[in-house]
């Protein structure tokens, strides 16, 4: 079984707010417990349009990390911003999102709210390349660790799978 480890969660942000300086980032309500493992979801070929019906009603991103591409966010017809993006996979089941950067410079960004709440699921941005990478990850099957830089260290030190990130 293979375990895709080392997806960091950035710390909480105490801000609110909606800017997009900076490395990338996190806005949630709280940090899990423990490193979470998730099963990785990458519906790379974009079959439902993020936030329609369709989507929410896709059973394979229930408890899961749902890996999207910012292109997919800005091409939908229904979500304006990451923040409305986020809250549609929350509300068909995922329990995680990754966003990768696959526009622009390519690189992570911090991810600004634009209003809307705060999501109660975890929600980071990671690089084209990482995003590349979790994408044949996720074709592979693999699981993610999601957790705080020394959670997710300790709960490596047991894996023998392949290793994402990390340093």
């Amino acid at each position: 079984e293979a375990v895709l480890a080392g997806c960091l969660l950035p710390e909480p942000s105490s801000a609110g707010g909606g800017t997009a300086g900076g490395s990338s980032g996190l806005e949630m309500a709280a940090e899990p417990a423990g490193p979470m493992r998730l099963r990785l979801f990458c519906d790379t070929g974009g079959k439902a349009d993020i936030g329609s019906e369709e989507y929410i009603n896709d059973s394979h991103k229930r408890g899961h990390a749902v890996l999207m591409s910012r292109r997919s966010i800005r091409m939908s017809s229904r979500v304006q911003n990451w923040a409305q993006a986020v809250a549609a996979a929350e509300k068909a089941g995922a329990a995680a999102v990754v966003v990768y950067n696959n526009l622009d410079a390519m690189e992570p960004f911090r991810m600004g709210l634009f209003g809307e709440p705060a999501p109660s699921i975890p929600a980071f941005m990671v690089s084209g390349a990482d995003g590349t990478a979790l994408s044949v990850a996720g074709a592979l099957g693999c699981d993610i660790l999601l957790g705080s830089r020394s959670a997710v260290e300790l709960a490596r030190s047991g894996l023998d799978g392949p290793s994402f990130g990390g340093s």
